[in-house]
């Protein structure tokens, strides 16, 4: 897949090309559609008021390859974003200060699932 991150809508401007793939906008989504489909994808999208922006294309090098301003800032290959991305397994305790508060309301009728 090629994306060109300078077709991305951008949330704010003066947006790094790592901020960009990571920006959250309500109902952004990325749709795959056949090239011979993209008049009737955007007279959908059109109809419904959704912007459709094509930002990139499918290829056949079985790479991720994402370029900003004609450099490439990515060249892998896909499964490292999608599959093998780094998972962290941080410690979770509850804070101590938490304990008094859950008891004073575990007593009272109906708290955390109590009769």
């Amino acid at each position: 897949m090629h994306v060109v991150l300078d077709r991305v809508p951008l949330r704010a401007k003066g947006m790094t090309p790592a901020e960009i793939p990571l920006q959250r906008v309500a109902g952004n989504g990325c749709a795959r559609r056949p090239p011979v489909r993209c008049g009737r994808f955007h007279a959908v999208c059109a109809k419904w008021d959704v912007t459709a922006t094509e930002i990139g294309e499918v290829t056949d090098t079985e790479r991720l390859v994402i370029t900003w301003h004609d450099e490439v800032v990515v060249d892998v290959p896909p499964r490292t974003v999608a599959h093998e991305g780094p998972v962290y397994n941080r410690p979770v305790t509850r804070p101590s200060d938490q304990d008094p508060c859950r008891s004073r309301f575990a007593a009272a009728p109906g708290a955390f699932g109590s009769p």
